[in-house]
């Protein structure tokens, strides 16, 4: 029986494709919009309370967030409105100065 080093990671080949087609979606998005475009809102829960919400911009396809609610919002909704308002401002930075 051979041995199999513990550390070495295996994929099946499902997730060796679904992994390539994210890798190619997130190099089209990249080529197809300029800085200003690659940045996404997203609405996450808070880790204070099980109900409560936050918002974060990131850039497509990063798990990292640019920039994070310091405030918690009750409703989703809340927190869709006024993450969309910081990255509709974030983006019209960037215009500026690349304009």
């Amino acid at each position: 029986m051979p041995v199999i080093d513990k550390t070495q990671r295996h994929f099946t080949e499902a997730a060796r494709e679904a992994a390539a087609v994210a890798r190619r979606r997130k190099r089209e998005h990249r080529a197809q919009f300029p800085e200003l475009h690659q940045l996404v809102m997203v609405v996450v829960r808070a880790v204070a309370a099980p109900r409560a919400f936050t918002w974060q911009i990131r850039r497509f396809g990063h798990v990292d967030p640019v920039r994070s609610s310091s405030d918690v919002f009750l409703d989703p909704g809340e927190a869709a409105r006024s993450g969309q308002a910081v990255l509709d401002d974030m983006r019209g930075a960037l215009a500026a100065a690349a304009g």
